[in-house]
């Protein structure tokens, strides 16, 4: 309700709810920022693995990429490249004749 003085034609303006709106929108834009620089430092963590198998025996390794960055991705290939020198090859790049030799166990 607007207070009206002896005289006043019109109400004064009210600069309040326009005030309260801006701050309100300056609350948003602050929490949108902070959302994405969560999710930015969250990204960092997520880890890439990659799932190796020996087509001969079905045995498994995993080698993970550790923390995101170029230092971890190194580990993860070198771990790849040791693991390929003994017979693992990774999940995807087996043939289908592969799996189903892993998937039936042999027989005596």
């Amino acid at each position: 309700m607007v207070r009206r003085r002896a005289g006043d034609f019109y109400p004064r303006p009210c600069f309040f709810s326009a005030t309260r709106a801006i701050q309100a929108h300056e609350r948003m834009k602050t929490l949108a920022v902070a959302a994405i620089l969560l999710l930015a430092a969250l990204s960092g963590c997520i880890q890439y693995q990659v799932v190796l198998v020996n087509p001969n025996t079905g045995q498994t390794q995993i080698c993970n990429e550790i923390d995101g960055t170029v230092a971890g991705a190194e580990a993860q290939n070198d771990c790849i490249t040791q693991w390929r020198v003994l017979g693992f090859v990774p999940a995807q790049e087996l043939t289908d004749e592969q799996k189903v030799k892993i998937k039936s166990p042999a027989k005596p």
